[in-house]
């Protein structure tokens, strides 16, 4: 055939460059759990999370500390009982029928023989991990629930983690309570203040003494707060 074609070259303003570097990022079998080394170092993996504003570290059980990066403070209270998110389930067992097992709790959200587990982790992995953020998937194992998940996201140029709380609970007629660890605090030297109503307090302090102080029903969050800086939990 006779055919002709008329092929034409342009410049573009500035052309792709192909990362060019032979280092061991993940192994043959596609798993990334190669140790960092000089010239390497894994921002992102089922024992860290590096962002610009967060150091996140995990051990065998969950969340071990959450650290600012541009004040080196750890944000996870030194003397937490449970882990960040972990799951907390409580229950009391009838002595009666339903409605009268709860009536004589009266005011309490349990009776004195109820019983507590804490969540146990299951399995963790890297779910995505972006330009973005990077986002962890934490599975736990609950009695009271099928399933008690936690996804964190974590922005990479923004001091923020968004977390989200998957609970499938089980069918119960006892009385019973699902609760989310939150242990956070801004170092050692900080003021706690909570929000409830429209109006701002820091508990235990500004009540009247005696009252309410094991629970509170806060409307948008709290925060922990010193001279310098602060860590905002909002709901």
């Amino acid at each position: 055939s006779k055919e002709t074609s008329q092929v034409k070259v342009r410049s573009k303003k500035k052309d792709y460059q192909y990362p060019l570097n032979n280092l061991a990022i993940r192994a043959a079998d596609n798993v990334e759990d190669i140790a960092d080394y000089d010239g390497y170092v894994n921002t992102a993996n089922t024992h860290k999370i590096i962002t610009d504003y967060y150091y996140l570290k995990f051990d065998e059980n969950g969340i071990s500390s959450l650290i600012d990066r541009k004040t080196n403070t750890e944000l996870v209270h030194p003397d937490a009982i449970y882990r960040p998110f972990e799951g907390i389930y409580e229950k009391t067992e009838m002595a009666y029928d339903a409605c009268t097992s709860r009536r004589i709790l009266g005011r309490n959200r349990k009776g004195r023989t109820a019983t507590r587990d804490v969540s146990r982790l299951k399995e963790l992995k890297i779910v995505s991990k972006g330009p973005v953020f990077t986002m962890a998937e934490l599975t736990y194992e609950l009695p009271g629930t099928y399933r008690y998940q936690v996804l964190l996201k974590m922005y990479h140029k923004s001091p923020k983690i968004l977390v989200s709380v998957r609970i499938m609970k089980t069918y119960e007629w006892a009385p019973e309570n699902v609760y989310i660890s939150l242990p956070f605090s801004y170092g050692r030297d900080y003021t706690l203040k909570a929000e409830k109503s429209g109006s701002i307090f820091r508990p235990a302090i500004d009540q009247i003494p005696g009252t309410n102080i094991d629970y509170y029903l806060l409307n948008n969050g709290l925060s922990f707060v010193n001279d310098q800086n602060s860590l905002i939990v909002t709901t």
